[in-house]
């Protein structure tokens, strides 16, 4: 994985938790002006406070509810990744390598034991599998030649 994409997964994440506390608290405020507009004390509200603010302040908390929870939507469409099947592994647009059976990041590109000798591939830490990439003429893919051949599929 990238550090640029993990960098991004954090961003995103924390804009979204601080988005879903803002969310709470408009809530929480909307509560408290429903509350106080409901309560024994309407006529120092009603003495005191202007009509005007009465009305704008639930309207503004309403706008800025709606505008959060569309931001969290386009967060999370964001932080989806669209993945790529080929050579037997799916691929992110970052030429990251997926496990085929849990769609977990795979380990290292190393040496791993076959029966007779040791072939290249990767390690699922979520499977325990060894993956190796194959794309029928090629039994065993090396890293490289594996990235050049899926650039051309997200081209």
């Amino acid at each position: 994985m990238k550090t640029e994409n993990f960098w991004e997964r954090v961003l995103v994440e924390v804009a979204s938790n601080s988005i879903k506390s803002i969310i709470v608290i408009c809530v929480s405020a909307f509560a408290v002006v429903i509350a106080a507009i409901y309560n024994p004390l309407i006529d120092i509200v009603n003495k005191f406070v202007p009509k005007t603010i009465l009305v704008l302040l639930p309207l503004t908390l309403l706008i800025l509810l709606i505008i959060s929870v569309a931001y969290i939507f386009y967060l999370r469409k964001k932080l989806g990744v669209e993945l790529k099947q080929s050579l037997g592994v799916y691929w992110d647009k970052d030429l990251n390598t997926y496990c085929p059976a849990c769609k977990k990041l795979l380990g290292n590109y190393a040496y791993y034991p076959t029966h007779t000798n040791q072939m290249p591939g990767f390690k699922c830490v979520n499977c325990k599998e060894v993956i190796r990439m194959s794309n029928g003429k090629n039994i065993f893919m090396g890293i490289d030649e594996a990235k050049e051949f899926v650039k051309n599929l997200f081209k």
